[in-house]
């Protein structure tokens, strides 16, 4: 209502008050506001979320729970032994195979962390600090002796497939190792047994070269005293004989040498020397030697290595001589690497082929 002087009345006490319309708009712009400040910065969020990785994946990969990750890890195989720093060499010019269980680095695996300076860096530690003490060659103690030539009982290719001792190659650097450290064996007898002890010692050694390592003990046929109390000790005591640098067909081998001590070493040297100077070229009185052998049969080779055992039978026969570098002998036949062939004075006998130049 309005007066008639045009002013507006005062409302009645008590009367209610109306909002002004102003003051509504204000506050829908400022909830509209708010709302649209929220779905943009939602937006925004999902838009981060679903960027690609740095490493270039199409979508973003879910976060995985503590649980998930040790599942995980559970289920994926042991990481593969760092590859032995010792010069692996194959006899068919094949690539070494990559190293497999059994080897242990130092502390074992996650320890700790990989030497600075990558693989390298971590296989020349490792051969450094897991490997024993090496054990350095010596002098052959007097009283005993290496009786004849390993025999090699079977091997494993890379994949694990055994074969016959026959089809193994012959690690001639190892056995010449092992034949410089004998004062090894002796010193193990004595501490074991005693220093009067005498018979013979059968040693059984197996080389891994996938795992870098070499194992010896005893073998059943020792009669030697104590002598698996021998076997123990040569456990420690040859573990660091070095195998680094030999050249070998096949993964891993099982080989045995005789050791004698005593009365039997004295006995078996007897018979060597009398069979080497039977196997000696006959001389004529002017001093040459004697015209080879004039068997017809077989064909004539000479010998390329020096002391070359002669023996009735292939691998474990009796040694009935020894033949020395630049002797021909009369090749017979050949049996899984051994040779049958006529001597210079006339006997008949086996020997490695190796020894010979087919």
């Amino acid at each position: 209502m309005t007066r008639q002087d045009g002013s507006t009345p005062e409302p009645a006490a008590g009367a209610p008050r109306g909002k002004p319309k102003g003051d509504t708009v204000e506050i829908v712009k400022v909830l509209l506001l708010a709302l649209g400040s929220f779905v943009i910065g939602f937006a925004l969020v999902l838009v981060f979320l679903r960027q690609p990785s740095d490493s270039g994946d199409a979508e973003a990969q879910p976060a995985e729970t503590p649980a998930e990750v040790a599942a995980a890890s559970a289920s994926q195989p042991p990481p593969a032994a760092l590859p032995p720093a010792s010069g692996y060499a194959r006899q068919d010019g094949g690539p070494a195979p990559a190293a497999v269980g059994g080897y242990e680095p130092v502390g074992g695996y996650g320890a700790a962390a990989a030497p600075a300076g990558g693989v390298e860096a971590a296989a020349g530690a490792q051969a450094e600090g897991d490997a024993p003490p090496e054990v350095p060659p010596g002098k052959t103690p007097d009283g005993m002796l290496l009786d004849g030539d390993a025999f090699y009982l079977k091997c494993w290719d890379d994949a694990g497939v055994e074969r016959k001792g026959a089809d193994c190659d012959r690690l001639e650097v190892f056995e010449r190792r092992f034949s410089t450290r004998l004062y090894v064996i002796d010193k193990c007898r004595v501490d074991a047994a005693s220093a009067n002890a005498d018979g013979k010692l059968s040693v059984a050694s197996e080389i891994d070269f996938l795992a870098s390592k070499v194992s010896f003990w005893n073998a059943p046929s020792s009669d030697l005293p104590n002598a698996a109390q021998v076997g123990s000790c040569l456990r420690g005591a040859l573990s660091g004989l070095p195998i680094q640098g030999i050249a070998h067909r096949y993964a891993r081998y099982r080989i045995f040498f005789t050791v004698l001590f005593g009365k039997a070493a004295a006995k078996k040297a007897a018979e060597i020397a009398k069979t080497e100077t039977a196997q000696k070229p006959e001389e004529k009185p002017g001093g040459k030697a004697a015209d080879k052998p004039s068997a017809a049969k077989g064909k004539v080779v000479k010998v390329v290595k020096d002391k070359v055992r002669v023996r009735k039978a292939p691998v474990d026969g009796e040694i009935i001589g020894k033949i020395s570098q630049g002797n021909e002998v009369r090749l017979l036949k050949q049996k899984e690497g051994w040779c049958q062939v006529v001597t210079p004075s006339g006997n008949e006998g086996w020997m490695i082929c190796d020894a010979l130049a087919l």
